[in-house]
């Protein structure tokens, strides 16, 4: 996993990762890529939910976006406390699809906010809870997403956990 982030983090520097794009349904990437988080989660005493859309069709890179589903999924489990709750799911909204990743973990501060995306960033709080990570993740995560023509952001409360919103272009804005 460290050899391909750091690969993949080769890539950003020259600018752009390599995409295959095709229409595919993000609810469908999405659920797959959350069955498979589940038995992280059941390890982890982590309630792990899906709430997905119907028609979810966006022009993307499958595996891609499966990377930042993954990406965020697990962060969301392994910054949630034994009993803690993630919600994962896919709505249509404003010309797009929406992946939201909702979690009852640590949160993050306002200052970590700020830096939350940057290259090799860890928040102060996973440092201190020995949170294994290399603080790539997040930034490859985003250069996905801005590479679709999307949006990735964040909001969160230390202590009450954290919501990830990516917006992608429904198929039809995608192709225009």
């Amino acid at each position: 996993g460290l050899v391909e982030a750091l690969l993949q983090e080769a890539h950003l520097v020259d600018g752009v990762l390599p995409l295959a794009p095709r229409e595919m349904d993000l609810a469908g990437v999405v659920a797959e890529r959350v069955r498979a988080a589940e038995p992280t989660a059941m390890a982890s005493g982590v309630d792990l939910e899906y709430d997905g859309a119907s028609a979810s069709v966006v022009l993307a890179d499958p595996e891609r976006i499966g990377q930042v589903v993954d990406n965020l999924v697990s962060n969301a489990i392994k910054y949630t406390p034994r009993g803690g709750r993630v919600r994962v799911g896919v709505e249509c909204c404003d010309a797009g699809v929406e992946l939201r990743v909702v979690d009852t973990g640590i949160g993050i501060s306002p200052p970590d906010l700020e830096r939350l995306f940057t290259r090799f960033f860890r928040t102060r709080a996973a440092m201190e809870a020995a949170i294994q990570g290399v603080g790539l993740g997040l930034s490859i995560a985003k250069a996905i997403v801005e590479q679709h023509g999307g949006r990735i952001e964040v909001a969160s409360e230390v202590g009450r956990g954290s919501e990830f919103r990516v917006w992608l272009p429904a198929l039809a804005q995608a192709a225009a």
